[in-house]
């Protein structure tokens, strides 16, 4: 049986000692110490052997994965769950109860090591800001925006300007020729930038076994944004990705039919997708625009 672990001192103090040697890819695990998201589970509340913490289906595990326990944390999995980074004993033991539905893909994650002019340069020719967008190579101008009153530059990195010039890379937006002040957002047309997947809808989380939470769940659920959801977390899934993917999808009801857009920055050429189904048909839409990006 599990149980829901209370995160008091001792236990808070218990899960870090299980949890040290998991490789940190991301802040959930601190996040969940913390008390900030997520739940923590055990096999026995008084002497654990077998742990796990998950966060809205990201899932990562301590102690003993052969256990009773170890092996009933496993089973209990809810599908898409993903198995983020955990000792090696409890991948063998997830590989030998799924089998091939326990599928490995690599995590993605933003690096500048290949970054380059040539490329920033590329995009900003994409752009239809491109008129007003201004590359940061001269001393003034570095200077400008690094003093502007909103902080949002930090040349700190760099001895001076002159510094940032020769071995730094930068662009800012200008207003005439001068920096403006305050722009620190602005909205984002669709054919600008595609948002991530799920963004602005609202989830509740109730108990497993509440009927009666459940049932006004129901009766707040909005059907065609849960299907909207649902189209671009398919999509997600059948890219294998995560919150570090490089890919966005927006779906949207149209008439009887979703529609939906998506990006995938993933290989080298970015790859753009649209489609549309019947509303009902919210997993499929998403496995499809997938396929067509893979």
């Amino acid at each position: 049986m599990l149980f829901d672990y209370p995160l008091t001192k001792t236990n808070r103090l218990r899960l870090a000692q299980a949890f040290r040697h998991n490789r940190r890819v991301d802040i959930s695990i601190d996040c969940v110490l913390e008390d900030q998201m997520g739940r923590a589970f055990v096999d026995d509340l008084e002497r654990p052997s077998a742990f796990m913490l998950d966060v809205s289906g990201f899932c990562y595990f301590a102690g003993d994965a052969n256990s009773a326990g170890g092996q009933e944390m496993l089973a209990a999995l809810r599908p898409y769950s993903l198995f983020m980074p955990s000792p090696q004993s409890w991948a063998e033991a997830a590989q030998a109860m799924y089998g091939e539905r326990f599928v490995a893909f690599p995590r993605y994650s933003f690096s500048s090591a290949r970054l380059s002019r040539e490329h920033l340069t590329g995009l900003l020719q994409a752009s239809p800001w491109r008129e007003r967008v201004r590359r940061l190579d001269d001393e003034e101008l570095v200077t400008a925006v690094s003093q502007s009153d909103e902080g949002i530059f930090d040349s700190g990195a760099f001895d001076s300007a002159a510094d940032f010039v020769a071995r730094g890379i930068g662009y800012c937006l200008l207003e005439g020729d001068a920096v403006p002040d305050g722009v620190l957002a602005t909205v984002l047309d669709l054919e600008v930038m595609l948002p991530c997947v799920g963004q602005a809808a609202i989830g509740i989380e109730i108990r497993a076994d509440d009927e009666r939470l459940a049932s006004i769940c129901q009766r707040l659920n909005h059907f065609n944004t849960l299907q909207c959801v649902t189209a671009e977390r398919a999509f997600l899934h059948a890219m294998g990705g995560g919150c570090l993917s490089p890919v966005a999808a927006y779906a949207e009801v149209v008439g009887e039919q979703i529609k939906m857009r998506a990006v995938s920055y993933r290989d080298e050429k970015v790859k753009r997708g649209e489609a549309r189904r019947p509303i009902k048909e919210a997993v499929e839409l998403g496995a499809q625009l997938a396929a067509e990006l893979h």
